[in-house]
């Protein structure tokens, strides 16, 4: 493991092709291929293998929780986190972090309210949807509102109210945005996709079978979303039009799909019951499957994780406990989150 690592140190220095952690040539084993820079603690203990690779990949204690699917990656290789109850975090790569409060709404009177999904786009502008519970004459009401704030985590837009989302006892929102500024919402438990601008507004819509997918935008702008019974990701046009249906292996289940823009793969990262592991599964943009490789295994009771990525080329997997890095500034980092 620390001959690999040293290897793998050395070569991105003077070559573009292994760059990328994922990139590294792996070991075949009968029923997977083994990264030894990707999945070095799978066979390695902090006891033997020496203060080196001890120190691979570089550790940040935090202590919260992060919410995997209110957070996303910038270009800066950083990672915005909504927290409760109207505030976001930046954890900067640096290991140094600060807290951003969202506009409170003036003309109303808010009971309750919380962070439903949140997107980084292309500029690095922060999209967050909330959902308020206010108090009006006629009663409480509950409603979506979009905050856009600029790179500088400065409100851009004024909040705009989301009529198509729908109050129900599901408040999470998952959000990505293309690479021509429009925003996708699909709002848990409600089959639909909406297609907005980048200010909110509902351009069109069109309905698919999942109620609880998993979202991404494909290399060519397209919408990438799971299946009912998270067993394929299905790739849709904008307006709809199924483009490309891509199959996992048997016993595999999609946990988060997301574009890696630096080696132009599809990533699906899957959970397979069998042995409780996590995998990470390397696919072309025609959805042929080119490696299956080991990720970790579940933490704990933990059963939600996901994958993010930014044009930039930053790929991000975030987890309740710890954000792993593929792909950014030439090695594989691990923050760690008590």
């Amino acid at each position: 493991m620390l001959v690999n690592y040293t290897l793998f140190q050395f070569v991105s220095k003077y070559s573009s092709n292994y760059t990328f952690a994922y990139a590294w040539p792996t070991i075949e084993l009968p029923e997977r291929s083994f990264n030894p820079i990707l999945s070095w603690q799978e066979v390695s203990r902090r006891k033997s293998t020496g203060d080196e690779l001890a120190q691979l990949p570089n550790g940040m204690i935090h202590d919260e929780d992060i919410i995997p699917g209110h957070s996303a990656v910038n270009s800066h290789g950083d990672i915005v986190v909504g927290k409760k109850p109207y505030n976001i975090k930046i954890i900067a790569k640096t290991g140094e972090s600060k807290v951003v409060n969202l506009p409170e709404p003036s003309e109303c009177k808010v009971i309750k309210q919380h962070i439903a999904g949140l997107a980084v786009d292309k500029n690095n502008k922060v999209y967050v949807v909330r959902k308020f519970q206010t108090r009006t004459e006629n009663g409480d009401v509950e409603s979506f509102v979009l905050d856009v704030l600029d790179e500088n985590y400065n409100e851009k837009l004024n909040s705009r109210k989301l009529e198509y989302l729908q109050a129900t006892r599901y408040y999470d929102v998952m959000i990505a945005i293309t690479k021509n500024n429009n925003i996708v919402m699909i709002q848990y438990g409600d089959p639909q996709v909406y297609i907005c601008d980048n200010s909110g507004k509902l351009k069109h819509k069109f309905e698919r079978g999942s109620r609880f997918p998993c979202l991404g935008i494909s290399g060519q702008d397209e919408i990438m979303v799971s299946s009912d019974d998270d067993q394929t990701v299905e790739i849709y046009s904008e307006k709809g039009n199924l483009k490309l249906t891509i199959e996992l292996p048997e016993g595999h289940s999609v946990n988060g799909v997301a574009f890696h823009y630096a080696i132009c793969k599809i990533i699906v990262l899957t959970y397979v019951e069998g042995n409780d592991s996590n995998f990470l599964l390397c696919y072309t943009e025609a959805g042929e499957l080119e490696t299956t490789t080991f990720f970790s295994k579940r933490i704990g009771v933990e059963y939600w994780l996901i994958i993010n990525s930014h044009p930039s080329g930053a790929v991000a997997i975030i987890r309740n406990t710890c954000i792993i890095f593929i792909g950014m500034n030439n090695y594989l980092r691990i923050r760690t989150v008590l």
